[in-house]
């Protein structure tokens, strides 16, 4: 579930968020469903980008691995999602959070990580015309894989999508590192 404490607009007033400037040039925010995925998955592309003179963000849900990801040098934003769970008014809400996440910061680059940040971030940064999205598919999983008639048609609408995630013009489709 989103936690809508700070959903007017980001908190920035956040230690974690303190250098991601609103005139820093080079900057990507990396948008995940959990720390821990990021910390096992992504921790070398954040380090990569730290040592290229990139200011580097990480949204996540954060339970174990906040003080790793600081200490890599990215800044840890709280971006608490529901990720097993579809609730059309918390989609919402996540978009308009996201959306103003990256107005905020005017975001250069985002690069979202598995189905549920990838459809919803896609539609933010459109909104908040962010110039570079990376869209990280990191396996189709259960919602592709079952034999259910309802989640079968939950898989062709995100499949559907996804086919507006990606405008060749506007992104970059990677797959899973690794």
């Amino acid at each position: 579930m989103l936690d809508n404490t700070h959903a007017d607009k980001p908190n920035t007033n956040n230690t974690a968020t303190d250098g991601l400037s609103k005139h820093a040039g080079r900057t990507v925010l990396f948008v995940i469903t959990e720390d821990w995925f990021f910390h096992s998955h992504f921790m070398p592309m954040a380090k990569a980008a730290i040592e290229q003179g990139y200011t580097v963000g990480v949204a996540a849900r954060y339970h174990a691995h906040r003080e790793q990801i600081e200490a890599l040098g990215a800044k840890a934003i709280d971006l608490s999602l529901n990720r097993g769970r579809f609730n059309p008014f918390g989609a919402l809400t996540l978009v308009l959070r996201l959306y103003r996440l990256y107005r905020f910061y005017r975001r250069k680059l985002v690069h979202h990580i598995s189905l549920k940040p990838i459809i919803l971030g896609s539609i933010a940064a459109r909104l908040a015309r962010v110039p570079v999205m990376v869209n990280a598919i990191t396996g189709f999983g259960y919602l592709f894989a079952i034999d259910d008639p309802r989640l079968t048609s939950c898989g062709r609408s995100s499949a559907a999508a996804l086919g507006y995630c990606w405008r060749p013009q506007q992104l970059c489709v990677a797959g899973e590192p690794g």
